[in-house]
């Protein structure tokens, strides 16, 4: 029984020990994940700010508001010109260097022609129209994917005379923009029009445009690619290279509608409010126009000879003649009637309807700083109504999050993950965006921290934190006001470094005080292992270690 139980308590502690072992081991793979993705996120960052895409951003939410979709692409692989300081025997000088570079644009909603049954970007085809100069198409000579002899046979047609109207609808887009149709047609750019057509095309068709690949292995079969058409002639067919065939474009609504590419923008949601108002608007004007003065009417056989009516004057006399029915009744010759002013019933249709299309458009004019009456007129009361009103708002802003967003950053990943070249980069990470409600949740969260920070601020709690969690958490509070955490909160190598010397400190300090009370000069402690100046070992009790 003695070996029994000794067999079943050593069985016991293992266990023990190999889940010890377990946790320990996912909280380092945890921490090389965690410090793996915030690389990847830093990385991520300063490629979209390097490639434009606040910028497309603020013209994308231009365009959500605007039109019944907002469009964005990217990233985009493009060889720009760079300038590049290069230090000399002289100093620096400026260079000029072609770099890979990814880049993100905003798209027309009027360049966008989705496939008919289509409710996404990757549902079916999508075709984007370009207009590109003459020095666009040079620059695309020599880059890999076009075909070389089809550029220069466009421009050569181009040059002729041709291409010049092969697709042609810019007039309703240019009328819509408030451009000049007249400019238009004479195309003094001279842009030339361009199709991107992304979608499956048969193999058959891919061989015969003279794309050599070998993933082309069936004639018969569907491949997803990108395709370049000016006139007739192919200038591009190249396979599209995301493995799940889907395109760099993403799209979202401020309203959303199941089942087809377009949504609503909030100027279809109010569009019926906003024809009554204009129609009320208009009316309200002629009312005032008309009750701006009074009507006159004026008996032409009354007024002396050579008298004038066109006008009125202020103090103006006016010459008549005797009534010539002779009824004995004089009536005047001029009768003035003044039209009745509905400008306050106008205005009110003005306001109701108003009020209706911000009710229908989630926007209510109190958010942009109108105060609103009843409930509105207290902070409590006002603080309700906008967190109301921004339930609308966030639902757009998920709908970004979960269309435009999310599928991007998973996009720029996977490019990273394929052709980037810095191994400490790698990694499957699962992209989550959070998007505005990130911002309430990021205040509320540095609000608890630093309530956190001042109630762990006590020396029991410290001995259970120590200074690795102190540390980490002054560093979470230092990153959400925006400071430089490595210039605030030592890294943990150097913090270890430090609690090693003050243990040293402290075991020396001890060393004295037990020299001191036993009566013998004290030289102070010395790591173990070594001996003291006349020779002798040192005790193992004074070392560091030890104590």
């Amino acid at each position: 029984r003695d070996v029994v139980w000794s067999i079943d308590s050593r069985r016991d502690q293992v266990k023990d020990l190999l889940g010890t072992l377990r946790d320990r081991t996912l909280n380092d793979i945890r921490s090389q994940a965690r410090l793996m993705s915030e690389r990847m996120e830093a990385k991520m960052e300063d490629q979209l700010v390097e490639g434009g895409f606040i910028h497309a951003l603020n013209q994308f939410i231009d365009d959500i508001v605007t039109y019944p979709a907002a469009v964005i692409k990217g990233p985009v692989v493009r060889n720009k010109n760079l300038l590049k300081w290069v230090q000399g025997p002289q100093g620096y000088t400026v260079e000029v260097e072609k770099q890979v570079r990814l880049e993100w644009e905003r798209v027309s909603p009027f360049n966008i022609y989705p496939s008919p049954e289509s409710e996404g970007v990757n549902d079916g085809f999508l075709i984007e129209k370009h207009r590109l100069s003459r020095s666009d198409l040079n620059d695309l000579i020599g880059v890999e994917g076009y075909d070389d002899a089809a550029i220069r046979l466009v421009l050569d047609m181009y040059g002729r005379g041709g291409l010049r109207d092969w697709l042609y609808d810019e007039i309703g887009q240019a009328d819509a923009e408030g451009k000049s149709s007249t400019e238009l047609l004479t195309n003094p750019d001279g842009l030339i029009d361009a199709l991107q057509y992304w979608g499956s095309v048969p193999g058959s068709l891919l061989l015969e445009w003279g794309l050599e690949d070998e993933s082309i292995t069936e004639e018969t079969k569907e491949y997803n690619c990108e395709i370049w058409l000016i006139g007739h002639t192919i200038i591009k067919a190249t396979i599209n290279y995301h493995p799940l065939g889907e395109k760099p474009y993403y799209k979202a609504s401020y309203e959303e509608i199941p089942g087809t590419f377009w949504g609503n923008s909030p100027c279809d949601l109010i569009r019926d409010a906003q024809t009554v108002v204009n129609a009320a608007a208009r009316a309200l004007v002629n009312n005032m126009a008309l009750a701006s003065g009074p009507q006159v009417v004026v008996n032409v056989d009354r007024l002396a000879i050579g008298e004038s009516v066109t006008q009125l004057k202020p103090w103006r006399i006016w010459q008549m003649t005797s009534d010539a029915i002779g009824n004995g009744a004089q009536q005047p010759p001029v009768t003035f009637s003044q039209p009745q002013s509905n400008v306050p019933e106008l205005a009110g249709i003005i306001k109701t309807f108003m009020e209706l299309a911000d009710e229908w458009s989630g926007i209510p004019k109190y958010l942009t700083g109108d105060a609103p009456g009843g409930a509105g007129r207290t902070a409590s009361g006002l603080s309700m109504l906008m967190s109301n009103a921004g339930k609308s708002l966030k639902q757009v802003v998920a709908n970004v999050d979960n269309y435009v967003m999310r599928p991007m950053l998973v996009r720029l990943h996977f490019w990273n993950m394929r052709y980037g070249t810095d191994p400490d980069l790698k990694g499957d990470i699962n992209i989550v965006v959070r998007g505005a409600n990130a911002l309430v949740a990021k205040e509320s969260a540095q609000v608890r921290r630093n309530e956190f920070l001042a109630a762990t601020g006590n020396p029991v709690d410290m001995q259970i934190v120590g200074l690795e969690g102190r540390a980490h958490i002054l560093r979470e509070v230092a990153k959400g006001l925006d400071l430089d955490t490595d210039k605030i909160v030592p890294p943990a190598d150097v913090l270890k470094e430090r609690q090693k010397l003050t243990e040293f400190a402290q075991a020396q300090a001890a060393a004295e005080e037990a020299d001191k009370g036993q009566g013998t000069p004290a030289a102070g402690p010395t790591p173990a292992g070594q001996t003291l100046m006349d020779g002798s070992p040192v005790d193992d009790r004074f070392s560091p270690t030890a104590t």
